[in-house]
């Protein structure tokens, strides 16, 4: 019998984000994607989410953005059989970072959908170590569907959330972060600090990769997803 899988994508991200990882991990996983545009609060994501999925026990793994929704989620529900958190953190934003979300807001407010462009050539090296014209036409395209309203909602739902730190002496399920050596937005430093504070916790590092790993070493992390889950 298959188990229940939710994979929560980065910012500007939906399901073709983790096509990779959804083609290994479908033969054992019932998989439901949760892409998050109209929702500008992290507290409502989490329980759309609880919502969703019911009764039934489930798996997360989430990313960046995925990750902060994935570790509300923890606050919501006990049905959570294991986590999966790559290339996020477990920090608040600091002052600077809230800024720049605000700024971001401001801007994407101050124009219409046709003007509005969310990737530059700076969030992209920010993003891939390892670009090319596939990957970054990928994030181009997943970006457009996304549209401007909807990174609005994600940028106000990111600032919506709180510290986890925390909360990690309490988890009590087995945990695996992912990191990426060249992940320049949330740094492996910030992956040993995670891993330190939980009961069980496992951390992976994965050479040669940027911030969204899906992408970057989408092999690497599948065979890391493998291995993780015929385990737990």
């Amino acid at each position: 019998m298959k188990k229940n899988l939710v994979m929560l994508p980065a910012l500007m991200c939906d399901e073709r984000l983790f096509e990779h990882q959804i083609q290994m991990l479908e033969p054992y996983f019932n998989i439901k994607v949760f892409t998050f545009k109209d929702i500008d609060n992290i507290k409502n994501a989490a329980k759309y989410i609880v919502e969703e999925m019911g009764d039934e026990k489930f798996h997360v793994c989430g990313i960046s953005m995925g990750g902060y929704i994935a570790l509300e989620l923890m606050r919501h529900t006990e049905n959570i059989e294991s986590l999966v958190l790559i290339n996020t953190s477990f920090y608040e934003d600091n002052l600077e970072k809230k800024a720049q979300r605000f700024m971001q807001i401001e801007e994407a407010m101050a124009v219409n959908d046709f003007q509005f462009k969310p990737l530059n050539d700076n969030i992209i090296k920010a993003y891939l170590h390892n670009a090319s014209y596939k990957k970054t036409s990928l994030l181009e395209k997943m970006a457009k569907d996304i549209g401007r309203l909807g990174f609005i909602n994600q940028q106000k739902l990111i600032l919506s959330r709180k510290s986890a730190v925390e909360d990690f002496q309490y988890y009590n399920i087995p945990t695996l972060i992912v990191s990426g050596s060249q992940d320049i937005i949330t740094p492996t430093f910030i992956h040993e600090e995670m891993v330190n504070n939980l009961k069980d916790g496992t951390l992976v590092s994965i050479d040669n990769c940027g911030h969204l790993s899906p992408l970057d070493q989408p092999e690497a992390l599948s065979a890391v997803l493998e291995l993780w889950f015929k385990r737990v």
